[in-house]
């Protein structure tokens, strides 16, 4: 209480968090028996919680009820967002890369603000099309996206060293992990699957550029602009796919079976 009226006093942001609220439950139900109700339950936890606060002098605590064994219950999802919100811009698109993947709702965060951003690779990729130097414009996306997918599939936790430090924590085996994954980059990145991948979806695009070889100026806008669809492609599938990886992975990790 003290600790918290300093920071009351100094104008900073602060939270209560009551964490083993699932044993809180258990405690009770047993008590309670057949009369036991998880709603009512709750509510009296965080009104015991706010009368004792409040009588303590701190002006409108924020309070949070979780379980770090049950992630995805009571208010473990809401205390991230409100950690986001209270961020500006740049540092709460920061903290949404960094949240463990614990939850379906984090990894769909993390999955909105890393979309958010990909228009930029796509545009460098693009910029790199209508340079008019033979083989620049592929190795350039190539390694682009190589390093990009690399950075996407470590933060969504399915890189080799996350899942063996996951395995660890839940003990388990890392291969049971390996095994949800079922998207192409959520298993592996390399430059020969980019490669392929970038072929399929530049199909038209370069038939449309060969049909313009004798004009200079208009083969490189078209240049640009199928590199930039092309590349923001790959990058959203790519994205969108291995959140759901993420998604079967903490499935796997934290069920019982």
């Amino acid at each position: 209480m003290f600790l918290a009226k300093a920071i009351q006093e100094r104008g900073k942001k602060f939270y209560f968090i009551r964490n083993k609220i699932d044993q809180d439950l258990e405690s009770k139900e047993r008590r309670s028996q057949s009369q036991y109700d998880q709603e009512e339950a709750l509510r009296e936890l965080y009104q015991s919680s706010l009368d004792n606060l409040t009588k303590g002098g701190i002006e409108f605590p924020r309070i949070f009820l979780i379980s770090c064994w049950y992630v995805e219950k009571f208010d473990f999802v809401a205390l991230l967002k409100n950690l986001e919100q209270g961020l500006p811009d740049l540092k709460g698109r920061l903290f949404s890369y960094s949240v463990p993947n614990v939850t379906s709702k984090a990894i769909d965060r993390k999955k909105e603000v890393t979309l958010s951003e990909i228009w930029k690779d796509a545009f460098y990729s693009a910029a790199a099309a209508a340079v008019p130097v033979l083989g620049l414009t592929t190795a350039y996306s190539i390694t682009l996206l190589v390093t990009k997918l690399s950075q996407h599939r470590a933060d969504f936790g399915l890189d080799e060293n996350s899942l063996r430090r996951l395995a660890k924590k839940v003990r388990k085996k890392p291969e049971e992990l390996k095994l949800a994954r079922q998207s192409t980059f959520g298993v592996e990145v390399s430059a020969g699957l980019i490669k392929n991948e970038l072929s399929k979806l530049s199909g038209p695009a370069s038939k449309l550029q060969t049909a313009v070889k004798y004009l200079p100026l208009v083969r490189q806008v078209i240049a640009g602009k199928g590199t930039y669809t092309t590349t923001y492609s790959l990058l959203k599938t790519a994205i969108e796919e291995m959140a759901e990886d993420a998604k079967r992975v903490i499935v796997k990790a934290f069920s019982e079976n």
